[in-house]
């Protein structure tokens, strides 16, 4: 099996540099921008090592307002130069070809067309507006809205030729045939409930001449999350991997990772309870209730019991997740660690309590721990439903990063030492690795991440235990690494990588068709 390294993405674009100062005023001023900058931003760095970021908790990401406009780069507060592309509208749908989704064409205005509004441009899905083709193109803009609420929707809108408007598949307005030289003017509201909602422009031409829009207008609404928080773009040209959509049972794939003294070892895998208890619940749809034991029993002894459930990410992305639970007794739900995302008192076994929240996460694996305070000594078990759509979700064919897959605990090179159950995967920990895609059947990029700096070694063992090859070794930054494996060049079958850092083990499986 032959690899080559691919390279090192930094987390950290720009470096804050302070200079000598003079005057008390002007280093107020830069502390205070300092701690604003803490506030208000979130580096990838901080998301791992404080759990993930609620983006509807944070004051910094809430709006009432967002703008609509097409050619107008948020990031930035001025509009794309022609030529280029369109960050926030896409193509979602060209009957004249090209990869969908991807960004909408800056364009100049055709001679026949009037001037673009104020703070926007023409947008096309061709790079010039000349069209030959008789078609009808549909763009869309996304946004996310943590509450349920009632949205308004002021727009302006030139066309050629006539153009059609939708919010999530409802019409709200179209122009005549020819939409201008005088702007349409469309206003209408729409109820929403928490999630990514999506303003879609479709464009007929009907002439065989030109086709685009140009589109100026605001959305208003409580519970609106700026773009810079909630960027839900999608993917110009999307991994075989990816998913828009994930649903996350309780089952026995879930991870039981601590509970009181007494209750057996830990990690292990958590049991599907085989009897339903009077005062529980019926199981969510596609779930089972699962505990300590097959019984759901606490062994007479009352404690937390920590589960985990974990998924992966192909690339930097804001995932929309709703998580519906009961549990016996009370139960605090967390990803990545603290700060805690979902709170349910006790006895709330009887019906689920649900919370929907946009969270920012970086590429790799990301754990759900769900803590079950068991207060009764006498029975206790969870049973939950977790929705996560957005982006850079990874199939779970592709990666397996859950404790509960059946590896077995690889034997280390030479394989005169054994390893322990304490260092490998910790428990305390998540997993480090990812393989897209997994199982491989020609090249598969193998990710890791180093929360700090330190000497690695990363090994490929088969299922036997025996070591095949050297992966990578030596002394490593902090963040994440790739290396390119060519999988086609090994034998078909079951694999793990595993990397060794400060006298911890990760393990992962790697299937080779």
């Amino acid at each position: 099996m032959s690899l080559r390294k691919v390279g090192f993405r930094s987390r950290m674009r720009h470096a804050l540099r302070i200079l000598p100062v003079k005057g008390a005023a002007l280093r107020r001023s830069m502390l205070l921008f300092a701690v604003l900058i803490v506030l208000c931003t979130s580096s990838a760095a901080t998301v791992r090592a404080q759990g993930a970021h609620d983006l509807c908790a944070d004051t910094c990401c809430q709006t009432d307002v967002l703008l609509l406009n097409t050619g107008y780069n948020h990031l930035t507060g001025s509009v794309y130069a022609i030529g280029g592309t369109d960050g926030f509208w896409t193509v979602v749908n060209d009957p004249t070809g090209g990869i969908v989704p991807r960004q909408a064409n800056v364009i100049p205005a055709a001679p026949i067309w009037p001037a673009p509004q104020a703070n926007t441009q023409w947008i096309s899905h061709l790079a010039a507006p000349n069209d030959p083709n008789l078609a009808s193109v549909t763009y869309e803009k996304c946004f996310c809205v943590c509450d349920s609420t009632t949205l308004t929707f002021n727009l302006s809108l030139l066309s050629d030729d006539s153009a059609t408007v939708f919010v999530d598949n409802i019409f709200i307005g179209n122009t005549p045939q020819v939409g201008f030289p005088t702007p349409t003017i469309i206003n209408a509201n729409v109820v929403v409930a928490p999630g990514f909602h999506c303003i879609e422009v479709k464009v007929a031409n009907l002439f065989l001449q030109h086709s685009g829009f140009d589109l100026q207008g605001t959305v208003q609404g409580a519970g609106l999350l700026k773009y810079t928080c909630c960027n839900s773009v999608p993917t110009p040209h999307p991994s075989p991997c990816d998913t828009n959509n994930l649903v996350i049972g309780t089952d026995n794939s879930w991870s039981l990772i601590s509970g009181p003294a007494g209750t057996g070892s830990y990690p292990r895998c958590a049991s599907v309870v085989i009897n339903q208890h009077p005062n529980w619940g019926p199981a969510l749809p596609g779930t089972s209730w699962i505990g300590p034991n097959s019984m759901g029993s606490s062994s007479g002894t009352t404690g937390d019991y920590v589960y985990r459930k974990c998924f992966c990410v192909t690339a930097r992305t804001t995932l929309a997740i709703t998580i519906s639970a009961m549990g016996d007794d009370a139960f605090d739900v967390n990803l990545d660690g603290p700060p805690t995302l979902m709170s349910a008192p006790n006895y709330a076994a009887s019906r689920p309590t649900t919370r929907s929240f946009f969270v920012t996460l970086d590429s790799g694996c990301h754990c759900f721990n769900v803590t079950v305070h068991d207060i009764g000594s006498v029975e206790t078990g969870l049973d939950a439903r977790i929705t996560i759509t957005g982006n850079h979700i990874a199939k779970p064919g592709c990666c397996t990063c859950s404790q509960c897959d059946g590896a077995p605990a690889p034997q280390p090179r030479g394989g005169g030492e054994g390893l322990s159950d304490a260092t490998v995967n910790p428990a305390g920990s998540r997993s480090m690795l990812l393989a897209i895609p997994n199982p491989a059947s020609g090249e598969t990029e193998l990710h890791y991440v180093l929360e700090r700096g330190g000497e690695i070694a990363l090994d490929l063992y088969d299922a036997a235990g025996h070591h095949v090859q050297s992966l990578d070794a030596g002394a490593r930054t902090s963040g994440d690494h790739e290396i390119l494996i060519a999988a086609h060049a090994q034998a078909a079958g079951s694999y793990y990588a595993v990397l060794q850092i400060d006298g911890q083990i990760y393990t992962m499986p790697l299937v080779v068709r």
